[in-house]
C-alpha cells in the first residue's frame, strides 16, 4: 500500500506525522493491498486526490479543500472519515464519521515515557501564519507564552504539546494532539487561512461545543472589507457589459469567502513584513487576551469511544488484507 498525505514545503507536523503514525497503529500496512493508496491524516478528500489513484483507502481523512467528486467513488473505500460534516458532503453513512485518527497518538509507544506537565502555555500557529516575517520569540515574550512552530519535527512538536499546561491553537492538529493528551486547548483564528469547516467537522466528531476566538480581527476585517467591496464593484462593471450571463456554480460547503490567490497572498505577506513590529504587538496583545478564555477538552468517555471505533476499523482493514 502507498501513502498519500500533504507534503508541505518546509514541513508541517500534522501532515508529517503520517510518515510514522501508520507504522505504529497498523503494523504491516505497507505490504497490504499493493495497488491501493492509503489516505490518512489531513484534509485530503477532494476530486483531484481521489481521481489520481487507482484505489484509495480513506482512514480518517477529511474534506475541506478542493472540489468534491461529482460522480461515483467506486475506487474508494472509506474505513472512516474525520467527522460528520465530511460524511455529509460526501453522501456517506453517518456511522463512517468517527474522528481524526491522530487521537490515538497518546497511546503510541514512542510517547509512553511521558513527563509531567510544565507550567507553560504554548501557541501553535497555522503553518502559513508561522511563515510570516514576524519575530515569534518577541510575540511569545509579550504574550507570556511559548510559540511552537508547526514546521518543526513532528515528534518534537507533539512532545512540546503533551507537556504543556495549556495550548492555544490556530493549527487544528495542535488542538487534536492536545486533546489526545488531555491538555486543555483554546482555538484561535488569526489569518484568512483559517478553515472553519474542518475545525467544526472535528469538533462535532468529539462532541465539543467550539468557541472560536479571533486575533488581529480589526486589521483583517478591514482589509477584506475593502478588498471585497473593490471586487464587487469590479464584478458589477463586468456584468453590466455581459448580456448572457452563465449561471453561477454551486458554492462548495467549505468555501472560504476570504480566499486569496497566490499574487494577493504574496502582497499581504509583503505588507505584513513592512509593518511587522505593529503586527507583533497587536498579535501578542490578542494572544494574551485569548489565554484568559475558557479552554476546551472533550470528555474522557467520548475520546475513549472514538479510539475504540478507530481501532475496530483498523482491525477490519488488517483482516481484509
Amino acid at each position: 500500500m502507498h501513502l498519500h498525505y500533504c507534503e508541505t514545503p518546509g514541513g508541517n507536523f500534522g501532515d508529517d506525522m503520517n510518515l510514522w503514525f501508520w507504522d505504529d497503529v497498523m503494523p504491516g500496512w505497507r505490504e497490504m493491498q499493493p495497488d491501493t493508496t492509503l489516505s490518512g491524516i489531513g484534509n485530503l478528500i477532494n476530486r483531484s486526490m481521489l481521481s489520481n489513484h487507482a484505489k484509495t483507502l480513506v482512514c480518517g481523512s477529511g474534506a475541506g479543500y478542493g472540489a468534491l467528486p461529482k460522480t461515483g467513488m467506486d475506487n474508494v473505500t472509506f474505513a472512516w472519515v474525520r467527522g460528520p460534516r465530511t460524511a455529509e458532503v460526501l453522501g456517506l453513512d453517518a456511522r463512517v464519521a468517527i474522528t481524526d485518527g491522530a487521537c490515538l497518538v497518546a497511546d503510541l509507544p514512542r510517547f509512553a515515557d511521558r513527563g509531567e506537565h510544565r507550567a507553560d502555555t504554548i501557541f501553535v500557529p497555522h503553518r502559513l501564519t508561522a511563515r510570516l516575517a514576524l519575530n515569534w520569540d518577541a510575540i511569545g515574550q509579550r504574550a507570556g507564552l511559548e510559540v511552537v512552530l508547526p514546521q518543526d519535527d513532528a515528534v518534537s512538536v507533539i512532545n512540546r504539546i503533551r507537556e504543556a499546561r495549556l495550548v492555544i491553537a490556530e493549527s487544528m492538529h495542535g488542538a487534536i494532539i492536545a486533546d489526545a493528551f488531555r491538555v486543555p486547548w483554546i482555538p484561535v483564528a488569526i489569518s484568512h487561512h483559517f478553515n472553519s469547516f474542518k475545525w467544526q467537522d472535528w469538533a462535532d466528531s468529539m462532541e465539543v461545543d467550539l468557541h472560536m476566538n479571533e486575533a488581529l480581527r480589526l486589521p483583517r476585517n478591514a482589509y477584506f472589507l475593502l478588498r471585497n467591496q473593490r471586487q464587487k464593484l469590479q464584478k458589477f462593471r463586468r456584468d453590466r457589459k455581459k448580456q448572457n450571463m452563465k449561471s453561477k456554480k454551486p458554492t462548495e460547503p467549505f468555501e472560504n469567502p476570504n480566499y486569496l490567490d497566490k499574487n494577493e497572498r504574496e502582497g499581504v505577506k509583503n505588507l505584513i513584513s513592512q509593518v511587522a513590529p505593529l503586527v507583533e504587538r497587536l498579535l501578542a496583545r490578542d494572544l494574551r487576551r485569548v489565554t484568559r478564555q475558557r479552554p476546551s477538552l472533550s470528555s474522557d468517555v467520548v475520546l475513549a469511544s472514538r479510539k475504540d471505533a478507530i481501532r475496530h476499523c483498523i482491525d477490519s482493514v488488517s483482516n481484509v488484507s
